[in-house]
């Protein structure tokens, strides 16, 4: 009989040495990281942006052509961006694209989590010239 009640503490103890054992390997397997959301970063720029009209010109007569005066305008909103970030250590990339286009970023800058937004820049519909542009930004830790 006494031997029972031995056996039974034993397999109490080791019943319980499991469940906490599995609850560890558990809690060390689920690590917590607490990143920033960029998106919520990118998504105000955007909007100013659309808001200002020198910028948004600017964004409405890209030709798509590789000249200097997009580069000029590409080299523009980066520094926009890169104002706006202010101390944070990120890198960041400007595309101007056509709006069926799905405006990825080249070169791909490596293993890491690029964010990216995108919005849909264009004039009055009443103007002449109609012909929006798609301008997507990307930000990734650097």
């Amino acid at each position: 009989m006494e031997n029972k009640g031995i056996l039974r503490l034993i397999e109490a103890v080791l019943a319980v040495l499991i469940v906490i054992g599995v609850l560890f390997f558990i809690s060390v397997g689920t690590k917590v990281q607490k990143q920033e959301d960029l998106t919520k970063v990118i998504t105000p720029m955007l909007d100013e942006i659309a808001k200002n009209n020198s910028i948004r010109n600017d964004v409405l007569v890209y030709n798509f052509d590789n000249s200097a005066e997009d580069n000029k305008t590409l080299e523009y909103l980066e520094k926009f961006v890169g104002r706006r970030l202010g101390s944070r250590a990120l890198k960041d990339k400007v595309r101007i694209c056509p709006t069926l286009d799905l405006c990825p970023i080249e070169p791909y800058p490596g293993n890491v989590e690029v964010y990216a937004v995108e919005r849909i820049i264009s004039a009055d519909a009443t103007g002449a010239n109609f012909s929006p542009r798609k301008i997507k930004i990307f930000l990734w830790s650097g």
